[in-house]
């Protein structure tokens, strides 16, 4: 019986032993898989260009990653700088050399992934040595940019703040671009080079309008900044000979504080609409036709809708070169007396009671003067600004 118990006793201490000295084993190490780079879009042409930081979206990157570019049309391939990175996007630096059709791959880990679009790198050929117009170009004169590097295929787009994209064929040769200056463009504009789908700035050229000119919706008859800004009149009156303004009415509350000068028009001719709306809003007084501000504000003639009411200044100015206008055959004013969007106060400050006009039956001499709102019956021009 004592064998017996020693025998077990004895197992039992050896089993404890071995299990005692079995060291627990380390958990094995994940095994490293390529990256998964979803929904992948490759950046425009234009967004690719040679040395420039360019993005490429998709839902996968992470930091750390490497980037290669193999290049798929022969040429070499590039390993660019990573900028910036996200979950959702990755911005690369490309080479000033690089152009073509390019793989790209992601590194991460010691795994690569082929992501499943290919990047695009337009070819842009260096410009070099670009001379613009010193000073302003004006209408009808030859405008001649010069360059290393120009292409008779080449197209111009001119861009400006103050009408929709312009784009030019057959006006490139091989280092010049040259055409006469169209009365369509003025102002500063911007030209660019557009070649293979992307687009190159070569700088910015002012373009002067001409005074006495037949242009931008009617006839230029005004210049200032050097042909920067102007004003367009509608070559014919927009109202009857005999037209009255409507009613007079007392300055408080229909006061629409106008003003004199060049360019005081157009806010003028809005403070007229306003008074106009204000007055038939109220019911007090009878207004039976639009005001000659709201015949000029409701004009659309020559492709543009912004004509407005001229203050006495710029009907002044109309008025001073009118014989021009008249031997140019572009454009006879009627003799009549016009209005202006000028409120008349001198007299009697407490009462709104007339507007200023102009003479044009005149022939040199400067004439203008108050009409009454309702007892005068004249003529009614409208003019733009550029």
């Amino acid at each position: 019986m004592k064998k017996y118990f020693v025998f077990i006793c004895t197992a039992i201490l050896t089993v404890a032993a071995i299990v005692a000295c079995k060291k627990p084993q380390p958990e094995p190490e994940p095994e490293a898989k390529a990256p998964v780079i979803a929904n992948v879009v490759m950046p425009t042409e234009a967004n690719a260009l040679p040395g420039t930081d360019v993005t490429i979206q998709g839902v996968g990157f992470a930091a750390g990653d490497v980037i290669k570019c193999v290049g798929q049309d022969g040429q070499g391939d590039f390993t660019p700088a990573v900028k910036n990175v996200t979950n959702s996007a990755i911005v690369i630096a490309i080479p000033e050399d690089a152009a073509g059709n390019y793989k790209v791959e992601v590194t991460r880990n010691g795994k690569t992934a082929t992501l499943d679009k290919v990047l695009y790198i337009p070819k842009v050929d260096k410009l070099e040595n670009i001379v613009l117009p010193d000073g302003v170009v004006y209408w009808g004169q030859k405008l001649t940019i010069t360059g290393d590097g120009i292409k008779p295929t080449d197209k111009i787009v001119i861009e400006s703040a103050n009408y929709p994209e312009v784009e030019m064929d057959n006006v490139a040769s091989k280092d010049k671009i040259e055409f006469d200056v169209p009365v369509t463009l003025y102002g500063e504009n911007t030209f660019k080079i557009k070649r293979d789908g992307s687009l190159t700035v070569l700088g910015t050229v002012k373009i002067g309008a001409v005074a006495v000119t037949a242009a931008l919706g009617g006839v230029v008859y005004y210049v200032s900044d050097e042909g920067m800004h102007g004003l367009v009149v509608h070559p014919e009156p927009v109202s009857p000979a005999e037209y009255a303004w409507g009613p007079s009415v007392q300055m408080d509350p229909f006061y629409a504080e106008t003003e004199d000068g060049i360019y005081k028009g157009a806010s003028n001719t809005e403070k007229l609409v306003q008074q106009y709306n204000d007055i038939a809003a109220a019911g007090s007084y009878n207004q039976p036709n639009p005001s000659p501000a709201v015949l000029c504000a409701d004009l659309e003639a020559g492709g543009y809708d912004d004509w407005f009411l001229p203050s006495k200044a710029e009907l002044i100015e109309l008025f001073k070169v009118k014989a021009q206008l008249a031997e140019a055959g572009l454009f006879t004013v009627p003799f009549n007396n016009y209005w202006t969007s000028l409120e008349f106060t001198e007299e009697s400050p407490a009462w709104d009671w007339a507007m200023w006009y102009v003479n044009f039956y005149e022939a040199t001499e400067i004439v203008t003067w108050c009409a009454d709102k309702e007892g005068w019956k004249i003529g009614t021009l409208a003019i733009r600004m550029f």
